[in-house]
């Protein structure tokens, strides 16, 4: 007997636990610091990625396995999974507007449509 074939349930993995990045300049200007140091020494690296204060989940498929390091320097695998990422986002965007396009499209057909039955029926009323 065949088993129907169900998709995954999507997992959501939270962007933002709503807490700032720092609580004040005084916390916040090493973080920057730190960042800018690193960035500035492996810039001659396109392998490495340096940011800080951003969900890293070490599980797939469970969002609670998550850390948000103040920094942090991650080489190859992390800018592969980044580069997919903004690659998917880029997509997902142009596929989106795409269908805003065509419902405005539509929309106008639509307007051109109604307009053009109420001229009809105007013209159908004048000549009964």
């Amino acid at each position: 007997m065949n088993r129907p074939v169900t998709a995954p349930t999507p997992v959501d993995y939270p962007c933002s636990d709503g807490q700032p990045m720092a609580e004040s300049d005084f916390q916040l200007e090493p973080l920057v610091y730190a960042i800018t140091a690193l960035r500035t020494h492996f810039h001659h690296r396109k392998k490495v990625y340096v940011a800080g204060d951003m969900f890293l989940y070490h599980e797939e498929g469970n969002p609670r396995a998550v850390v948000a390091p103040d920094v942090f320097v991650a080489h190859e695998e992390m800018q592969a999974h980044m580069e997919q990422e903004r690659a998917a986002h880029q997509a997902t965007k142009a596929r989106l507007e795409d269908e805003v396009a065509a419902r405005e499209k539509k929309a106008a057909a639509l307007r051109t449509a109604e307009t053009r039955i109420a001229e009809l029926e105007a013209r159908l009323g004048r000549s009964l």
